[in-house]
Formats: structure tokens, C-alpha cells, sequence
């Protein structure tokens, strides 16, 4: 694991918190549909710790647009940007900082 990212629905307050890799869930719509394919980098869409997170409050019945995501790096607790499949896969959601 080497990042962690919270995802929160500011409509329920729900916070959902999952790291990178391993298990790689399945993307909901709009996820799925907003995923760029191929992958834009050497690992899949479903496998980053931000969008795993966004993926479960979406599952839960939250929208895009009332989701705010921050990302971490677990050595270090140094803020991460998305990357560019996240950048895509996340569109309408809110990178907090």
C-alpha cells in the first residue's frame, strides 16, 4: 500500500478511506463510464486509493457532485494528486486539499 485516500459525501457526511492495489472493485456508473480505456497508466483505473473510495460512496447512492477526496502517501502523510486516470475517472467529483 502506498497511498490512502478519504472520500466524503457532504450530503450524508459518510467517509469512506482505502488504499492503492489490491482488491481492484469494480467501477460504478459514472465511474465506468468516465474511465479512460485503455488505462493511461501501467496500472488500471480501479486500482488507485481515490478512486476505490469514490467508487464505494457512489455504490452507497452518493453523486459525483457532492463527493470531496484527499489523498495521502502512507510513508510520509505528503498530500497526493490524482493522477491522470483518477483526473478522468473522477470528473464531477472535488480534490480537497
Amino acid at each position: 500500500m502506498k497511498k490512502l485516500a478519504a472520500a466524503r459525501d457532504k450530503m450524508t457526511s459518510q467517509i469512506v478511506i482505502s488504499p492503492s492495489g489490491k482488491p481492484r472493485p469494480n467501477l460504478v456508473s459514472p465511474l465506468a463510464e468516465q474511465a479512460p480505456k485503455p488505462s493511461l497508466k501501467p496500472w488500471p483505473c480501479n486500482n488507485c486509493a481515490e478512486t476505490k473510495a469514490v467508487n464505494s460512496l457512489v455504490r452507497d447512492g452518493a453523486k459525483m457532485k457532492n463527493i470531496d477526496y484527499h489523498t495521502v502517501r502512507v510513508k510520509s502523510g505528503r498530500s497526493e494528486n490524482p493522477c491522470l486516470n483518477c483526473e478522468k475517472t473522477l470528473k464531477g467529483a472535488t480534490k480537497s486539499n
